[in-house]
C-alpha cells in the first residue's frame, strides 16, 4: 500500500489470507475501510486427520513430492471445492501453478506447521472495537473450517454480516462465483 500510495483500502482475506487480513487491521486499522473474511482461518478448529498429517515434518514433503498430482487433486477435490466436477485441467493448473515455484512448497508447510491461524480468537474480539465494517462469508459445506467457525467469528464480531453460500466449499468465491461477487459488490457500495 505503501509503494502504491494506497492510504486506506477494503481488505478481502480467503482462509490463511482472512487471519493475515484480522492482524493487519488491528495493526493498521487507519489504513482500513472494510473487512471481507471468506472461510476465514483464526477461531480453533480441531483439524481433518489430512490436515494433521501434513504437519508431519518429512510427511508431507514426501508425499508432495511424489512424480504424481494425485495428492494435491485430492486435497482440492476432497476438502477446498464442493462440486468436484468444476476441477478440470485448466483450473488444476490454475489452482496450483504456483507449487511449482522452487520452496514454496516448503514455505506453505512452514507455514501450516506453525498453527498461528488457529489461534485468532482474541484478535477477532478485538475488531469489535475497531467498528470497522466486516463481512464474513463462508461455505456452508466447507470441511476444512466448518460453518460453525464463522458463526462464532460473527457471533465475536457485533456488527458484522455473515452470509452462508449453499452448495460451497472452502472455496465459497470459487464455487459460487456469481453470488460471492454480488455479496461483495454490494458490501463494498454500501
Amino acid at each position: 500500500m505503501e509503494a502504491l500510495d494506497i492510504e486506506k483500502a477494503s481488505l478481502v482475506g480467503h482462509s490463511m489470507g482472512g487471519g493475515t487480513a484480522i492482524v493487519f487491521a488491528l495493526r493498521n486499522p487507519e489504513q482500513v475501510e472494510k473487512l471481507i473474511l471468506v472461510d476465514s482461518t483464526g477461531i480453533p478448529t480441531t483439524l481433518p486427520f489430512r490436515s494433521k498429517v501434513f504437519r508431519l515434518k518429512g510427511i508431507a514433503e514426501l508425499l508432495l513430492s511424489l512424480p504424481t498430482d494425485r495428492i494435491r487433486r485430492m486435497n482440492l477435490l476432497d476438502i477446498w471445492i464442493y462440486d468436484r466436477r468444476s476441477l478440470t485441467a485448466d483450473i488444476y493448473r490454475e489452482f496450483t501453478h504456483y507449487q511449482k515455484i522452487v520452496g514454496t512448497t516448503e514455505a506453505l508447510l512452514s507455514i501450516l506447521r506453525a498453527d498461528f491461524f488457529n489461534t485468532l480468537e482474541e484478535e477477532i474480539r478485538d475488531l469489535e472495537k475497531l467498528g470497522i465494517p466486516t463481512l464474513i462469508v463462508w461455505g456452508r459445506e466447507d470441511v476444512s473450517l466448518p460453518v460453525h467457525n464463522g458463526e462464532e467469528m460473527h457471533r465475536l464480531i457485533p456488527g458484522s454480516r455473515l452470509e452462508l453460500l449453499d452448495r460451497a466449499g472452502h472455496l465459497a468465491n470459487f464455487d459460487r462465483a456469481a453470488e460471492f461477487n454480488q455479496l461483495v459488490i454490494d458490501f463494498l457500495d454500501n
